[in-house]
């Protein structure tokens, strides 16, 4: 491939999902930096794949995969996880996720001695006219996968801002590429409970 040449590696998320294979390990990027996509497929191959491990870090929506997460090793998918969000917060309540202890800025480093990554799934921005992308919204242990992982994906979408930094990646450091131009994920206002309300108010006091 030239480089730059990057709709060389455009795939559609069926060939990914075709490249998983039982006793895996997946991590995906994390928050914001999620792969939604490959997230919301991957229940699609829960019948041909045994022990796949999803690991993630504060997943912001619930995903159908996730129904199929078991603890034993006939399970399609295992979990862990770095951070819960709800939907690992109710895994975690049935027993089905384990989390990972970590100083975060070392989340990724521990995890590759630990143990080999087979995937990285992450999500990137369009490469620029000289093939780098930006990992955009998330940079904490993204790149660490990218240089490790035996397998990289990226979704590619433009809505992710391009963000500045140690956050390039060129394309032909990435095994495949999906487009996936969908919109960011966002976290909704709470309205605050009365109890919330209050101890607000009493916090308040006490603040110059």
């Amino acid at each position: 491939m030239q480089r730059g040449s990057w709709t060389d590696k455009l795939v559609s998320m069926d060939e990914v999902l075709g490249r998983i294979s039982s006793n895996d390990t997946v991590v995906v990027g994390m928050a914001a930096a999620q792969p939604q996509g490959f997230l919301s497929s991957l229940h699609g191959i829960r019948e041909r794949v045994r022990n796949v491990k999803v690991v993630s870090c504060l997943l912001l929506k619930d995903y159908p995969f996730l129904a199929d997460v078991g603890a034993d090793a006939d399970a399609p998918f295992k979990m862990e996880s770095w951070y819960f969000g709800g939907p690992e917060r109710e895994l975690y309540k049935k027993g089905l996720v384990s989390f990972i202890p970590n100083n975060l800025h070392n989340a990724g480093r521990e995890k590759i001695q630990a143990e080999p990554i087979n995937v990285f799934v992450g999500t990137a921005t369009p490469p620029d006219s000289h093939g780098f992308m930006s990992l955009s919204l998330s940079l904490v242990y993204e790149k660490d996968m990218i240089e490790h992982a035996d397998f990289v994906v990226l979704e590619i979408n433009e809505n992710l801002p391009r963000t500045f930094g140690d956050t390039q990646v060129h394309v032909d450091d990435v095994d495949l590429l999906v487009q996936n131009n969908i919109p960011l994920l966002t976290v909704p206002v709470i309205q605050a409970t009365d109890i919330e309300q209050h101890i607000g108010e009493n916090i308040a006091r006490l603040i110059d």
